[in-house]
């Protein structure tokens, strides 16, 4: 019996994928979804934002849609992007249509409530946080940008335990906090 070398097997496994991806559609739509294209544009797109060029990003970003409108990745970064460029109402779109394609994802649910909290839409943003804590519950972020939006409806006593529970989480004993971080505080 004749043994395939490193090579051989690299080459029937490319060849089994090639002959899985014409038939079988999820294979297929895989394929279809790793164009290089779409993954250059995402690359661009991340370094722009990453530079501080957003306006550059959401055209590099939406260069990805056109190719791969269902993709959560670009729809987060043009998402994020619109939101630094005062774009919040896009910014909502894209990331409603990320949600509905990733149900469970966390970071989405965040990303969507730190924009209705641009928006000014509080209630919706501590729903939003809520789901984040119930899907990621040791994440300090969301305690705490959950506390902010609810000082903001002015529900002090619940933004309080928030920042508690954020403290708890992290590590940080608020006996830790030098005096100066409550200095002018409301709180």
């Amino acid at each position: 019996m004749r043994k395939f070398s490193a090579s051989g097997w690299m080459f029937f496994l490319s060849l089994a994928y090639t002959l899985l991806s014409m038939y079988y559609p999820v294979y297929g739509q895989q394929a279809k979804l790793d164009q290089p294209e779409v993954s250059e544009y995402l690359r661009k797109g991340l370094l722009l934002s990453d530079t501080g060029r957003f306006h550059e990003a959401i055209s590099e970003l939406t260069s990805a849609l056109e190719i791969k409108p269902n993709s959560v990745t670009a729809l987060a970064h043009r998402c994020k992007a619109y939101l630094l460029t005062g774009q919040a109402s896009k910014a909502l779109e894209d990331i409603n249509k990320a949600i509905s394609l990733s149900t469970s994802n966390a970071a989405l649910y965040k990303e969507r409530a730190d924009t209705f909290s641009v928006l000014g839409d509080y209630k919706n943003a501590v729903a939003d946080y809520d789901r984040v804590i119930s899907l990621a519950p040791h994440s300090p972020s969301a305690y705490n940008n959950r506390a902010v939006a609810l000082s903001k409806l002015n529900r002090t006593k619940e933004a309080l335990e928030g920042l508690n529970t954020a403290m708890e989480v992290s590590g940080v004993s608020p006996d830790a906090l030098p005096p100066s971080v409550f200095e002018g505080s409301k709180w």
